[in-house]
């Protein structure tokens, strides 16, 4: 999450995962926004997960090829590209869900 103000409503030391292997301390037992999205970034790195990484990408089509025992992985950017595994994300929140207030349809303010 962005938002301002996110942080860990659970203890750090649960909610962070891989903490011994990355070598990483929490700063508080509720950890903030800015220092989860660092934790995260930091296990990428130390596993390079960033190098095969597709971000800001939909994959179109999934075919499994039988023959290879692979999937034949098809984007909206023109990739296509055989891979062993797949991973789906669909994320629970894609849309945020605004409060069914009168007059929210004319408010010409921020929202998300």
């Amino acid at each position: 999450n962005r938002y301002p103000g996110a942080a860990c409503d659970v203890e750090s030391y649960t909610y962070m995962p891989f903490l011994e292997e990355i070598g990483y301390i929490p700063s508080e037992k509720y950890a903030k926004q800015p220092e989860l999205i660092h934790h995260s970034k930091l296990i990428a790195e130390t596993y390079g997960l960033y190098q095969n990484a597709l971000f800001n990408t939909k994959c179109t089509e999934l075919k499994w090829e039988d023959d290879l025992g692979m999937w034949m992985v098809s984007t909206d950017k023109g990739d296509r590209f055989m891979s062993k595994f797949v991973f789906m994300n669909f994320g629970t929140l894609p849309n945020p869900k605004l409060p069914g207030c009168s007059g929210i349809e004319s408010f010409k303010g921020h929202m998300m």
